[in-house]
């Protein structure tokens, strides 16, 4: 029998993780390595690498009673998510940061416990001119045409149509709908979104906890169990 399977938003690393708190998530007990939480976005387990505080959370995560794995956010470093090593697993490829802590490569296609998903990382810093580049800022955060190129090419072989769509931002639609103004990533986003046949669309990013459409859900602090 498979796991079961979870997302959540953002976490920011200590920031926002309390929903994951053990009081707050209170089936975490009943989990096992086999089941899954998918975090959809800044994370923030790998930004100062170099950080010891980054690396207590990377260890607090890494020894939950699920795996956790990250769709890559603008508030990840992508740099240093890049020399992490690359595993198969899933279906896809993945850079395994510690022990059962994973984040998704660009435009990878998984199955996750039955589910096949199509992650797309990366979005735009709305406050990147108060940021330093190289530092807290990375002009890889943003969703590229290669990816966007990769992503409908590898979803060919599952003949076009997926279960999930999971990214960070959200694309035109979701961000009209909560009154914000599209990005560039937001604009590569569209043209996953107008090729893919999915059946939802998971995004974070806005810090919000909201249905879009049937098809599109916004999630920040709410832990959804999808089937």
């Amino acid at each position: 029998m498979s796991g079961r399977l979870f997302i959540t938003g953002d976490t920011h690393q200590y920031i926002d993780i309390k929903k994951l708190y053990s009081n707050k998530f209170k089936i975490e007990n009943d989990l096992t390595k086999d089941d899954i939480l998918i975090i959809l976005g800044d994370a923030g387990f790998v930004f100062n690498e170099d950080s010891d505080k980054e690396k207590v959370w990377r260890y607090w995560i890494s020894t939950k009673p699920y795996t956790t794995i990250c769709v890559r956010g603008n508030h990840d470093n992508p740099i240093a998510i890049s020399k992490y090593p690359i595993i198969n697993a899933y279906g896809g490829k993945l850079y395994h940061i510690e022990n059962s802590l994973y984040y998704t490569t660009d435009a990878g296609i998984y199955n996750f416990n039955g589910k096949v998903c199509l992650c797309i990382n990366g979005a735009d810093s709305i406050d990147r001119d108060i940021r330093q580049d190289g530092v807290s800022w990375w002009k890889e955060e943003a969703i590229t045409q290669n990816q966007v190129d990769n992503a409908i090419n590898n979803v060919e072989r599952y003949n076009g149509k997926i279960d999930f769509l999971l990214t960070h931002t959200g694309g035109s639609e979701v961000c009209h709908s909560l009154g914000f103004t599209p990005m560039p990533s937001d604009l590569m986003l569209d043209k996953v979104i107008n090729t893919v046949d999915y059946s939802k669309h998971y995004c974070g990013h806005y810090h919000k906890d909201e249905y879009i459409s049937h098809s599109e859900r916004v999630v920040f602090n709410d832990i959804i169990e999808v089937r």
